[in-house]
């Protein structure tokens, strides 16, 4: 009973955390998705007749079925309720090792700041979060039958094909929510390939292969609408993403940004450190025994070795945390399962306390600024703008960020047109906008725009910083005083 009310106050902690935290503008990608719908005439045509990275599927259909004006919480809606589903899911996985070991798992999902924030955006991340937490559950729940000999028996077939369809149908769902999961899959299938040639009595292995092969059938069939929507908007419009880049040092930034904000870590924190310590960690922790084989095999090929093949392959963006939660999702099981072993031992709990509030502080900090000012609130900018009628401004945004001013503009009722910044002493605009992705820092407090012989000088106006992962940073600028023609 105690177990039951505790998962149940988590479960109402991440589901209030996630309203919280969808509160305020929609931000650059959510609002991106408003204008991929715009043009379709009905719903069903997201899975065929749009192609663009930004097109999560599920999350364009919903929507699209809201319109255009529909408020912030009602987009984000899916995501809040697939991440408190998500807490009770990671209970029922961590569950398994322990009740302290689900728990912690539960605790760890409810609170943790990149799930908060994935899981409160009109975006296909939340139910991304869910369904790889619903595929890993039917996993783990699979794997011990998998060539086993309780397999042959009826009701070992029965689970095991019961087990089999879940995890189809929550890889199938879940790539049409983001095709992230795919890798999620694909890394659970190598889990199973190595675990099924790796463990005694060796001369089972082909059986035992045979037999998961059989398991990933469905989870194979099912991911086959989301590939083919994809490849439908391909021979449609062709291949549009949003941006690429290549930085140095991005899978560091992007996997280890993720682990480190996973663990409670400053922003701050190297993320090649974060790397390094998870590695060792887990490595050290499976040595010592306090993780069981099945989990120490998890981390291997889910922290370790699906990681660097992506490291090694090296694809474009590897520098947003959100393009590994898959991996996310398998270490904060790994990490729930380590704590609660070390939990068990009088050792174990000295250094259990003092990490779990300081885990409890980095969250916290980590959660403010989200909870406080969203993702970069646009609309205070319109409301300072549409004290001006017909309103103009330079700025230096690309079209992409544009889509925010725009959408909201619009909302306004205002007329705001964007000029370029005056090369001569006639047309000066009525307000400067610097718009910048949150991980850019914007350094100006003061701006001048024009020619030397009639400088203007613009201060800041308002300044709206978004959260770290998601959003943007604004600075809205306006003449400090009137020219002397103004005043004549």
């Amino acid at each position: 009973m105690k177990y039951r009310w505790s998962l149940g106050l988590l479960i109402a902690i991440g589901l209030v955390l996630r309203a919280l935290a969808a509160r305020g503008d929609l931000w650059v990608d959510e609002i991106w998705t408003l204008a991929l719908v715009t043009p379709l005439k009905n719903g069903f045509e997201v899975f065929w007749n749009i192609s663009h990275d930004n097109n999560h599927f599920l999350n364009s259909l919903w929507m699209f079925q809201w319109g255009q004006d529909a408020s912030s919480l009602l987009y984000r809606l899916p995501s809040i309720l697939c991440g408190a589903a998500s807490v009770a899911v990671a209970a029922r996985i961590g569950s398994r090792d322990s009740p302290a070991a689900g728990l912690i798992a539960a605790f760890l999902v409810a609170v943790a700041f990149p799930f908060v924030n994935y899981g409160s955006e009109a975006r296909g991340y939340g139910a991304l979060i869910l369904a790889m937490l619903v595929a890993l559950d039917a996993f783990e729940r699979a794997a011990p039958l998998l060539g086993g000999i309780d397999a042959q028996t009826e009701p070992g077939r029965s689970e095991l094909r019961r087990q089999s369809w879940i995890m189809g149908l929550a890889v199938g769902l879940g790539a049409l929510a983001h095709l992230e999961m795919l890798i999620g899959a694909a890394t659970l299938g190598l889990t199973a390939l190595v675990r099924a040639l790796a463990e005694p009595p060796r001369d089972e292995a082909p059986r035992r292969l045979r037999a998961t092969v059989k398991f990933f059938l469905p989870a194979l069939v099912l991911t086959l609408p989301a590939i083919a929507a994809v490849a439908s908007g391909i021979v449609m419009h062709g291949v549009t993403i949003g941006s690429l880049s290549r930085e140095t040092g991005a899978f560091a930034e992007g996997y280890g940004g993720l682990l480190a904000a996973l663990a409670g870590l400053p922003a701050t924190f190297p993320g090649w450190l974060a790397l390094l310590i998870t590695a060792l960690g887990f490595a050290a922790a499976a040595l010592a025994g306090w993780l069981p084989f099945s989990r120490a095999l998890l981390v291997l090929c889910g922290l370790i070795v699906a990681p660097a093949a992506i490291f090694l392959v090296n694809p474009p963006n590897l520098q947003f945390p959100r393009y590994f939660l898959v991996f996310g999702v398998i270490f904060v099981v790994a990490l729930a399962a380590l704590a609660a072993r070390l939990w068990e031992t009088p050792r174990g709990r000295a250094f259990v306390c003092p990490a779990a509030l300081l885990f409890c502080i980095g969250q916290a900090i980590l959660l403010q600024p989200l909870l406080r000012g969203g993702r970069g609130e646009a609309s205070a900018m319109i409301a300072i703008m549409a004290e001006q009628p017909h309103a103009t401004y330079a700025s230096q945004i690309r079209r992409a960020s544009e889509y925010v001013l725009d959408y909201y503009s619009r909302r306004a009722g205002l007329d705001l047109r964007r000029v370029p910044p005056p090369a001569t002493c006639a047309g000066r605009p009525d307000f400067y906008i610097i718009g910048v992705p949150i991980d850019l820092p914007i350094a100006e407090e003061k701006v001048t725009l024009g020619p030397e012989a009639c400088p203007t000088l613009f201060v800041q106006a308002l300044d709206a910083p978004g959260s770290s992962f998601s959003g943007m940073h604004w600075r809205l600028f306006r003449p400090a005083l009137r020219s002397a023609a103004d005043v004549r």
